[in-house]
C-alpha cells in the first residue's frame, strides 16, 4: 500500500499478469480436486505445482529492481543493471516454459477425460492471455531498459 501526500491510501494496482495466474491456481485447484485418487500424488501434484510456480516466478521478476537512480550513469550500475535485467528475463523466460507444460498436461487431461473440452478451452485461454500479459511486459522492459542490449 502507497502513502498518498496528505495522509489518503491508495491500493497499488495488481499487474494483469497476476491477476490471470491467481485465477488459473484457483481454477487448477477446482478442477484436480474431482480428479482420481491414483492422480493425486503425479499428474494432479504436478499440473498444481506447475501453476504456483509460474505466480512465484511471475512475482520474483517482478521483485527485481532494475534502476538504481544514483548509480545510473556510472559502469558499475549500468552493469548491476545488466545483470539484474537479465535474471529478470531469465525468470520470464522460464514462465513461458512452465506454460507450454502446463498446457501439454492439461490436453493430457482431456485426453484422458479428466476434463471436458469447456474446461480445457478455458484453461488454454487463461495460458494464452498469460502468455500474451508476459510478452507485453517484456516488451515493456525492453522499451524501457533498451539502452541496455
Amino acid at each position: 500500500m502507497e502513502i498518498k501526500p496528505g495522509g489518503g491510501r491508495r491500493i497499488k494496482s495488481e499487474m494483469a499478469v497476476f491477476k490471470k495466474a491467481k485465477k488459473l491456481i484457483s481454477f487448477c485447484y477446482d478442477v484436480t480436486d474431482n480428479w482420481p485418487k491414483k492422480y493425486q500424488y503425479d499428474f494432479t501434484a504436478k499440473v498444481r505445482n506447475i501453476t504456483i510456480n509460474i505466480l512465484e516466478k511471475l512475482i520474483e521478476a517482478n521483485k527485481i529492481f532494475i534502476q538504481n537512480n544514483k548509480q545510473k550513469n556510472t559502469f558499475i550500475g549500468e552493469m548491476v543493471m545488466a545483470i539484474r535485467i537479465t535474471k529478470r528475463s531469465d525468470l520470464q523466460n522460464e514462465v513461458f516454459a512452465e506454460i507450454e507444460k502446463l498446457n501439454y498436461f492439461f490436453f493430457e487431461a482431456y485426453s484422458m477425460h479428466l476434463i471436458n473440452l469447456k474446461k480445457w478451452q478455458y484453461v488454454s485461454g487463461l495460458l494464452f492471455d498469460i502468455t500474451n500479459l508476459l510478452k507485453a511486459w517484456i516488451i515493456s522492459d525492453y522499451k524501457r531498459y533498451k539502452f541496455m542490449g
